[in-house]
Order: C-alpha cells, then structure tokens, then sequence
C-alpha cells in the first residue's frame, strides 16, 4: 500500500506542475492580450477581456500543491518499518510472533 500511495504521490504531483505550465503558458497569452488592447486602447472583438488575475493564482495554487506533493512522493519511504525489519530477519515469526518466541533470541534475563 505504501508503494501505491507513494508512487501516486509522484505521478500527482508531476501531473500538477505540468498542468501548472500549461496555466503559465495560457496566462502569459491572456495577459498579453489584455495588455495590448489596453496599449491600444479600444476593445477587443471577443468583447470584454476579463482579468487574467483568477487564472494566475490558481496556477500558483497548483504548482504550490503540485511541489508540496511531489515532494511527499519522493520523500516517502518504499516499504514501512515492519517490512524492513522482517527482510533483514528474513521473516523470522509471523504475525503476533516475537524473535525470542520463535527460538532464534537469547534467553538473557530469564
């Protein structure tokens, strides 16, 4: 579950950040676009140009989801503790199991 949920995280986040240059792209054509009809000071034949400004935030709200995610998909582990520990001991015991039950711990204490 662990490989899923971080592998998931990755493909999110790179989904994210290229759908983020995508928004960068189409803002930086609506801006220009409204900066020109703004220079030359008459309206466009589409009629009113809306402010891009809506657009530009959600791209900064999807590269910070985007970045905070993929980061969270590198960052995780590929398998949990217990996984682990059971390769290192090669899977000495089952479930519920401890070393010392299975015979392979040392009898210090006892």
């Amino acid at each position: 579950m662990l490989k899923f949920l971080k592998q998931f995280c990755i493909w999110l986040g790179i989904i994210l950040i290229v759908a983020t240059i995508g928004l960068v792209i189409w803002d930086t054509i609506q801006i220009n676009t409204l900066a020109a009809v703004a220079n030359a000071n008459k309206s466009s034949s589409a009629g009113f140009i809306e402010n891009p400004r809506n657009w530009v935030l959600l791209g900064v709200a999807a590269a910070l989801i985007g970045g905070v995610v993929l980061g969270l998909g590198l960052g995780m582990p590929g398998h949990t503790f217990k996984q682990k520990m059971e390769a290192r001991s090669g899977g000495v015991g089952g479930p519920g199991q401890s070393a010392v039950s299975a015979g392979t711990g040392s009898d210090q204490g006892m």
